[in-house]
């Protein structure tokens, strides 16, 4: 039988907004300050970054405007995912804004994030992340026979990680080529 992949998140509410963004919102029981750490500390990302069964290794992290974060991301399988994001805006404990990949000799992904730390009260807070990318995630999903709508987008890959990986980067990349042709 062959392993299948899910690319969609089950855990995380998300919405497509559009066919570019993907905004997710989530209650956290800790205060604010230390949840922007989680999220502002090398040390801290290494224990949480990535996707289940993924350790993250930080070669550069200069945490201030125009500042960069490179990082691997190791799969479980052993696959390393190089990253590099350069920070745009950082407000403490507010606000993070950042662009995600699109350099050569790094995974081929280009994306905006902005990151909200909203407090609900002193041991609560909301973190919105709001992701927008010029590729359309709906196109994508539906190259392996999944799709979108509104509410939602994702597919199932029948492959073991690595290939699914291979595979919907090599789809990005396609769909990338035909948003750079629509003039998006």
């Amino acid at each position: 039988m062959t392993p299948q992949t899910n690319v969609a998140s089950a855990n995380i509410p998300a919405t497509l907004q559009g066919d570019r963004e993907i905004f997710s919102s989530r209650l956290i029981h800790a205060p604010r300050a230390r949840v922007f750490a989680a999220w502002t500390d090398p040390a801290q990302l290494a224990k949480w970054w990535g996707p289940n069964g993924f350790t993250t290794t930080t070669h550069v992290f200069d945490f201030r405007p125009e500042g960069t974060w490179e990082f691997t991301m190791h799969g479980p399988d052993g696959t390393e995912f190089p990253n590099k994001i350069h920070y745009l805006e950082i407000v403490p404990p507010e606000r993070l804004v950042y662009k995600h990949g699109g350099e050569a000799g790094f995974e081929p992904v280009n994306f905006h994030v902005t990151v909200l730390f909203k407090e609900a009260d002193a041991s609560e807070v909301r973190v919105s992340v709001r992701t927008s990318a010029r590729a359309d995630a709906v196109a994508i999903t539906t190259a392996f026979g999944g799709g979108g709508h509104a509410r939602a987008a994702g597919c199932t890959v029948a492959a073991p990680l690595p290939d699914a990986v291979e595979r919907v980067l090599d789809e990005c990349e396609r769909e990338l080529d035909r948003a750079d042709a629509r003039g998006r």
